[in-house]
């Protein structure tokens, strides 16, 4: 039966998996930029990593993006979301008229 190691980020991991996320570590400006802006899969990433570092899996370089917050896609936090969102609504609410559909129908929003 594999060791298991416990850290603050969540569930139990094998002593196997936290090895292989530490050796990702190194790498980690690296594997940022591959996903965030050459939007590269894991699968790719993990395949360009294998040349350096031997034993990675596509598991444990998803797990290590989940784990220091890289994706794709940019991600933005709650609050700012709520705050983006309620300054784009009060500016259509603020807004006198609205062109709507091809024959332009104007209405009042106030």
């Amino acid at each position: 039966m594999a060791e298991v190691y416990s850290d603050h980020a969540g569930p139990c991991i094998s002593l196997h998996v936290a090895i292989e996320m530490a050796a990702l570590v190194e790498y980690e400006v690296l594997i940022r930029e591959k996903i965030e802006t050459c939007q590269w899969t894991h699968k790719q990433v993990t395949s360009f990593l294998k040349q350096m570092q031997r034993g990675l899996s596509v598991r444990s370089v998803e797990r290590f993006c989940s784990t220091n917050n890289i994706h794709k896609t940019s991600r933005i936090d709650d609050q700012s979301l709520d705050q983006i969102v309620s300054t784009a609504t009060n500016m259509v609410r603020s807004a006198d008229y609205l062109a709507m559909s091809d024959n332009i129908i104007m209405f009042h929003l106030k």
